[in-house]
């Protein structure tokens, strides 16, 4: 019993944040990439948690969860984001050379349901890098 009780204090505390990683380090340098367009999908911190999950194009798929960001490089032009968890989201980029987009994700949902709604919306740079400088990468 003391032992359960020690272990639920220590959670409780808090755990200890580990270093970022190299790549998270990089990609929070916001470089763009002279033939690619970058795009940064991330989710808020405060957000369920609930994975959210959309494809590019019907080919890359880019997870997200709570407080956490992927960075993407793809050819310019139009590109297809449509979510697989949950399925409802479809959204159209045209992306141009050496230029970096910001994607916000979020989903909503319940413990029974699962997610339910979701909604993926480009936001200004200032506050994309606000998002991802608050976040870490994933995976």
């Amino acid at each position: 019993m003391k032992k359960a009780l020690l272990m639920l204090a220590l959670l409780a505390s808090g755990c200890v944040q580990l270093p970022p990683n190299p790549a998270d380090i990089e990609a929070k340098k916001f470089q763009a990439v002279a033939d690619k367009s970058v795009i940064y999908v991330v989710r808020p911190p405060v957000d369920s948690d609930h994975p959210g999950v959309v494809t590019i194009d019907g080919t890359l798929q880019v997870s997200t969860f709570q407080g956490t960001y992927s960075r993407v490089e793809l050819a310019p032009g139009n590109h297809l984001i449509e979510g697989v968890i949950p399925p409802s989201l479809r959204l159209t980029i045209n992306t141009q050379p050496g230029q970096i987009y910001f994607l916000r994700l979020w989903v909503r949902g319940t413990s029974r349901g699962g997610p339910t709604t979701a909604a993926l919306e480009p936001v200004s740079p200032e506050y994309g890098r606000t998002l991802v400088a608050q976040a870490t990468m994933y995976p």
